[in-house]
């Protein structure tokens, strides 16, 4: 029997066993320890440090991995529930999750950009929603591809930062920024045209699709007709190209480019004069067509499809340009309408014909840098007294007067002195006044735009049936009528808001009667409140 006294413990030594107490065991290193040399003893206690950090660290990253693997689990877990959330959404809704996704990819423009001169007008005006809409269409041979238009459209996003940024307000004027929202690519399901909110959260333009279609809807101060189609070639050039179809450029940009300064910049100023600048033509109210609203918010969108040759050959006929001839066959229509709704407002029936001035101009931009003229109705019943009496007002308004004393008075009251230093919301009160004596409604009462033959890549050809452009929801008692030809495919479309048929018919009716093979189709729409 041995007996220990470093701990207190008597334990038995045999043959098989030679056990000593911890005590005994630590008193026995220690004697060993006062043996080794100085080197030796630094070398061990750098060896039991060693060990400790070795031991610290593979504590440390055990409790990582541990850490990481209840991450994962927990990932995992929430990945799984949005996987079964995700099964139970219907098609529509996993598209529109899927498309927000690649839409939050879009890269934005840094700079911020003024609204040119013509463009200050729409956003001054609106209330919280804007009516001064207008949208282009194309209807393709395959159905629309929408990942592939979400990324088509990622790719032209910054190369157009003055169409689709958004209306920011300033202290003393609205001006384009990058919108706080991406723009998501939409599949059509409420009303087409109606009205933009300006707000800094949304872009100017929507781009949605439906089957074959691909529309976009701009807000006015974005561009205009003419911008908004370069735009819109240049989004389905991209589209195709991600389909694997190579695309010559024309009447497009390419989305690898950088915005040249002629695209951006305000042009109104090019000609507008700043020193006793013509006369500003005088303000002729129009007569107002009252007919029966429809209920509910709703309007009516027709559409006359028929060949662009044969419509041109029969306005050859009667000696007149397209847009002279459907002027005249419109006033006419309207005329029939103001008999079936006993009008009897005395002043004449008007309507407003833009005017694109880049190529009266010589000047390339996105932006806007349009006028307009109008083509009254004197009384007249035949239909060739009315295009003779069109074709000699056309020919007093389109003058270098008539445009330079139109954008004068409205840059130079813009732009001046003493405008400038005034707040935000007294340039609204004034701006909404001026808007109210001789805006839409007020100087016409109705609109033709034609945005006339299209030009696109020659491989559209193949891939695209037709364009259409329709302009918004009609404002206060106003028709719309607006057009646009492809590839021999004309499509006239008329946007009404009345019970009453009368003008179209007689619109429709009277080309037919003339020769004009169509095709009607029609739309009927209603707000969502």
């Amino acid at each position: 029997m041995l007996q220990c006294y470093g701990i207190g413990v008597v334990w038995q030594k045999t043959e098989m066993t030679n056990v000593l107490c911890k005590g005994c065991t630590t008193l026995g290193e220690n004697m060993s320890k006062q043996k080794l040399s100085a080197e030796e003893k630094k070398a061990l206690a750098e060896q039991t440090k060693a060990d400790k950090q070795a031991k610290k660290q593979a504590n440390k990253t055990a409790k990582q991995q541990k850490r990481q693997q209840k991450r994962q689990a927990r990932a995992d877990a929430k990945q799984k529930r949005h996987d079964e959330a995700f099964a139970r959404l219907t098609p529509d809704e996993q598209m529109e999750i899927t498309l927000e996704s690649i839409a939050s990819l879009q890269q934005h423009n840094k700079k911020w950009y003024k609204l040119d001169n013509a463009a200050l007008m729409y956003p001054m005006v609106s209330h919280g929603s804007s009516p001064a809409v207008f949208r282009l269409a194309v209807q393709l041979k395959e159905p629309v591809n929408p990942v592939v238009l979400q990324h088509a459209l990622n790719d032209v996003y910054p190369r157009f930062p003055t169409i689709c940024g958004t209306v920011v307000w300033g202290w003393f004027w609205p001006y384009v920024d990058k919108p706080a929202s991406p723009i998501v690519v939409k599949k059509q399901k409420k009303v087409p045209g109606r009205p933009i909110a300006v707000d800094t959260r949304r872009s100017q333009i929507r781009v949605n699709y439906f089957g074959n279609q691909i529309a976009v809807e701009f807000f006015h101060s974005a561009t205009d007709g003419t911008g908004g189609l370069i735009f819109l070639n240049s989004l389905l050039r991209c589209y195709f190209l991600r389909l694997g179809i190579d695309c010559e450029r024309v009447n497009c940009c390419d989305h690898r480019d950088k915005p040249t300064l002629e695209e951006v910049r305000d042009n109104f100023g090019k000609i507008a004069v700043r020193k006793n600048p013509p006369p500003c033509p005088p303000v002729v109210k129009a007569k107002v067509i009252k007919g029966t609203i429809l209920k509910n918010g709703k309007y009516t969108t027709y559409r006359g499809i028929c060949s662009a040759k044969q419509l041109y050959d029969v306005a050859k006929a009667h000696n007149a340009s397209v847009t002279e001839f459907l002027g005249a066959v419109q006033l006419l229509a309207l005329n029939k309408l103001a008999q079936a709704t006993n009008c009897r407002d005395k002043k004449p029936i008007r309507v407003l014909v833009p005017v694109n001035l880049r190529k009266l101009y010589n000047v390339e931009t996105l932006r806007n840098f349009s006028s307009y003229i109008f083509y009254q109705y004197n009384g007249q019943t035949e239909l060739k007294d009315v295009i003779a009496d069109i074709q000699a007002q056309t020919k007093a308004q389109m003058t270098d007067d008539y445009f330079r004393g139109m954008v004068s008075f409205n840059y130079n009251s813009g732009n001046h002195p003493l405008l400038k230093p005034v707040p935000l919301p007294l340039k609204r009160l004034v701006v909404s006044s001026v808007v109210n004596g001789r805006g839409e409604g007020i100087v016409n009462g109705s609109i033709l735009s034609n945005l006339g033959v299209v030009k696109a890549p020659k491989e559209f050809q193949d891939l695209v049936v037709r364009y259409e452009f329709t302009l918004g929801k009609p404002h206060r008692y106003t028709n719309c009528f607006s057009l646009a030809t492809y590839n021999d495919v004309c499509v006239i479309c008329i946007m009404s808001k009345y019970e009453e048929h009368d003008c179209e018919r007689e619109f429709y009716t009277t080309l037919a009667k003339l020769g004009v093979d169509l095709t009607i189709e029609s739309d009927i729409w209603e707000d969502e409140q």
